[in-house]
């Protein structure tokens, strides 16, 4: 084989690797939590922000609405995730005490934003 048909294989060779190489690469790679305390932790604060933009606002209020059904269910969830939120507290103290709870647990900000708030509600206010 002389030189010339080498650079050729080595042409042909290099670019098939690089195909397969990144593949199996990014299948070992986890896939990012959109739903993560880190993800959410922005939209959820945009909510009492008076100075977001409408699309902040949007997903503040969107935040709250789950703070808001995650309270109204909390009493009825399994024994480990159960809290007794009150029902007269306002959709800006549910997401306080969630964003509270998930800035000072900054070593679980890749869980779930909704796990961390029910851990959050159960601290708060727990059963009795």
């Amino acid at each position: 084989m002389n030189w010339r048909s080498g650079l050729c294989l080595l042409a042909i060779a290099l670019p098939a690797m690089g195909l397969l190489w990144p593949h199996s690469a990014l299948a070992q790679t986890p896939a990012p939590n959109a739903f993560s305390g880190y993800a959410t932790l922005a939209e959820c604060k945009a909510f009492a922000d008076e100075h977001a933009n409408l699309g902040q606002r949007a997903a503040g209020y969107f935040c709250a609405g789950e703070l808001r059904a995650l309270a109204y269910v909390s009493h009825v969830l399994a024994p480990e995730l159960r809290s007794c939120v009150p029902a007269d507290l306002s959709n800006g103290q549910l997401v306080a005490v969630a964003v509270q709870y998930v800035e000072q647990h900054p070593s679980q900000m890749n869980d779930d934003f909704m796990k961390l708030a029910l851990q959050a509600y159960r601290q708060t206010w727990p059963c009795e």
